[in-house]
C-alpha cells in the first residue's frame, strides 16, 4: 500500500471539497428526496445501537438549495457538527432518524417541527478562526472546521449525548466512523440513511488540530458525512468522539481529513456555554 507522505497530505488538502451532500434543489417547502445509502464500505446502523442513539443528520437551506449533512448531540440542546455545513445556512433541522431522508418526505417543512424527532436549529457558532469554504472546497490545515449549534428545543428522550474523547491518536490505531453520506465518490449517488464503518488512523496529527484516515481500502467517509464522528471506542466498549468529519478527495478513495475533537475541548465548552 503506498504510504502517505507530508506532500501527499498537502496535496490531498488542495483539492479538500465540502462534504455537505446536495439534496432535492426544487421548492423549499417539500422534503429533500435522495436514495438510501452512504458512508463508504460501511453497513447500515441498527435501531437500538449505540449509534443509533449518538448520530443523526442535519438538514439545510440555503440560498444554493438544501443540502445533508451529520452531526453528535453533546447536550440536550446543543450539537456538534462542522462549520462547512453552516455556511450560508437560513434555516436548519436536527432529524433524528436512522432513515433521515425517510422521515423529511413524511411532510412538508411548515409542518415537520409538528413531529418530535425533527428539531429546527435555533442558533449557530462557528470556531473563531475558521474562513469559510471557498467554491465548496476547506483548504489549508488547521483550517479550524468545526461548530456548536444550539437547538430551539431539547433532544427527544432516548438520544444520547455523546462523550468526548481527550486523548492523542496513534498511526494505525482503529476507529469507528459514522454518517449519512453518499456510498460512491465517483457515482456520488445514495445519501439520508445512516451508516458505520471502520477506519484506520494514517497521521495522528495533520498540523495542529487535525488528523487523516487512510481510504485506499475502500472505507471511509464522502459528501453528506460532514460533520459526522469518529469514535474510539473505550475500554468498556463506549463510543468517545475524538474526530469531526471535514473534507477528503474528490473520489473519497484516497484519505479522509478530521478536526481533532481533543485540540477544541475548551472552545466547544465556551460556545456550548454561550448559546444558551
Amino acid at each position: 500500500m503506498k504510504k502517505f507522505t507530508m506532500s501527499s497530505i498537502l496535496a490531498l488538502l488542495l483539492v479538500a471539497m465540502s462534504a455537505c451532500a446536495p439534496a432535492n434543489q426544487n421548492s423549499t417547502s417539500q422534503a429533500t428526496d435522495a436514495d438510501s445509502d452512504s458512508i463508504i464500505g460501511g453497513s447500515v446502523v441498527m435501531p437500538g445501537s449505540a449509534l443509533s442513539k449518538q448520530v443523526f443528520m442535519l438538514f439545510a437551506i440555503s440560498d444554493r438549495g438544501q443540502s445533508i449533512c451529520t452531526a453528535t448531540l453533546i447536550s440536550q440542546y446543543h450539537v456538534l457538527t462542522a462549520a462547512h455545513c453552516i455556511d450560508g445556512v437560513k434555516k436548519m433541522y436536527a432529524v433524528f432518524a436512522i432513515d433521515g431522508v425517510a422521515k423529511l418526505k413524511s411532510g412538508k417543512l411548515a409542518t415537520l417541527t409538528n413531529d418530535p424527532n425533527i428539531v429546527q436549529v435555533s442558533a449557530v457558532k462557528a470556531f473563531p478562526a475558521w474562513g469559510g469554504s471557498q467554491g465548496g472546497k476547506v483548504s489549508g490545515v488547521d483550517a479550524g472546521d468545526i461548530a456548536v449549534l444550539r437547538l430551539a428545543k431539547a433532544a427527544p428522550a432516548g438520544v444520547k449525548v455523546t462523550k468526548l474523547y481527550t486523548a492523542g491518536l496513534k498511526k494505525g490505531q482503529v476507529l469507528v466512523a459514522s454518517g449519512y453520506g453518499i456510498a460512491s465518490g465517483t457515482i456520488r449517488e445514495g445519501s439520508g440513511l445512516l451508516r458505520e464503518t471502520r477506519v484506520v488512523v494514517e497521521e495522528p496529527m495533520v498540523g495542529r488540530s487535525e488528523f487523516m484516515i487512510n481510504q485506499k481500502n475502500g472505507r471511509g467517509i464522502c459528501s453528506g458525512d460532514s460533520g459526522g464522528p469518529s469514535f474510539v471506542q473505550g475500554s468498556f466498549g463506549e463510543l468517545l468522539q475524538v474526530g469531526v468529519t471535514s473534507r477528503g478527495d474528490e473520489n473519497c478513495a484516497e484519505g479522509g481529513i478530521y478536526t481533532l475533537v481533543p485540540a477544541f475541548t475548551s472552545w466547544i465548552n465556551s460556545a456550548t456555554s454561550s448559546l444558551r
